[in-house]
């Protein structure tokens, strides 16, 4: 199933483009990579065009009617041209809506710390798995520390 018109509403601030929406035993997984041509190096601010590789991401999200979300990026590295850049390649940042080395977008990343700091660890995780977000209570404590900047 292609499905780009719904997207833009779940990801308001990323360059995703949704490939392919698949609905198998209550996971829908989405399989997305940029929308852009080109990548920006977060080391220097260059600009580049030329892919040193690819390799994938899995992320999880919010539900969706209470079936869990995954989402599959497809991302590229990129060759960084700057000499003055510490960095030859670098990866791709997919917007604002997925945080570098994290396995979960923002919006899932606000739940989780929002649940943790409300109830004790135990409760979270039992309310989040009813919603869809699968995660442990050791877990559940981690983003507490992040929830400054939410």
């Amino acid at each position: 199933m292609l499905c780009n018109e719904g997207i833009p509403q779940l990801y308001l601030s990323s360059e995703l483009i949704i490939h392919e929406v698949v609905h198998d035993c209550n996971v829908f997984h989405l399989y997305a990579s940029s929308s852009l041509g080109y990548g920006v190096c977060p080391y220097c601010g260059h600009v580049s065009s030329q892919v040193h590789s690819r390799y994938s991401r899995t992320i999880y999200d919010l539900s969706i009617l209470g079936e869990r979300v995954v989402l599959h990026l497809d991302v590229r590295k990129f060759f960084c041209h700057n000499d003055d850049c510490c960095r030859k390649t670098f990866a791709e940042q997919p917007g604002d809506e997925v945080f570098r080395y994290r396995r979960r977008t923002c919006r899932c990343e606000r739940v989780v710390a929002r649940h943790g700091i409300s109830v004790s660890s135990n409760s979270a995780c039992r309310l989040l798995s009813d919603i869809g977000i699968c995660v442990s209570s050791s877990t559940i404590l981690l983003p507490i520390e992040f929830s400054k900047h939410i």
